[in-house]
């Protein structure tokens, strides 16, 4: 299971993670992967945008 970096601001619960995730529908990982990967092939259709790679942290799916 994926944890969230600490922060000397914010305390993070051990579920934190999940839970924001499935508040948002994506507790499914593999989903979540694949509607970044939509917004990621259409990011480099947009011929206006100068920035076309942004880091992607998802690592395990």
């Amino acid at each position: 299971m994926e944890k969230l970096n600490p922060c000397p601001i914010l305390e993070f619960n051990d579920n934190q993670l999940l839970n924001v995730r499935k508040s948002f529908g994506y507790d499914d990982l593999h989903r979540l992967k694949q509607d970044v990967d939509h917004f990621q092939d259409w990011i480099n259709k947009q011929p206006h945008f100068m920035l076309k790679e942004f880091g992607v942290p998802i690592t395990s799916v």
